[in-house]
């Protein structure tokens, strides 16, 4: 996946047309809409996991997943399109 399809999927994700986070960023510089977009979308994420999941396994194994993703983000081996977006993130911002 590239980095346009990562950042359009965090689009999607985190800043519908009509949300109320589409409308909070919509006057920033494109730029900083696109780094807000994948933070929240990493909350969202996160938050589906609590709210979708009932088994505490299956939201503890979801957790380590994701906890594994970070540590490949900051490895520079990310796979999932929101830390794929959130690499470049950190790349601009160090």
């Amino acid at each position: 996946m590239n980095l346009h399809d990562a950042n359009e999927y965090c689009r999607q994700k985190a800043s519908p047309a009509g949300s109320g986070f589409y409308y909070s960023i919509l006057f920033y510089p494109e730029q900083l809409r696109r780094d807000l977009r994948a933070l929240h979308a990493l909350g969202i994420e996160l938050e589906e996991i609590i709210s979708e999941c009932s088994d505490p396994g299956v939201v503890r194994m979801k957790c380590a997943w994701w906890h594994d993703e970070i540590m490949r983000l900051y490895n520079n081996e990310a796979r999932h399109p929101v830390s794929l977006a959130l690499a470049d993130v950190i790349t601009r911002h160090d």
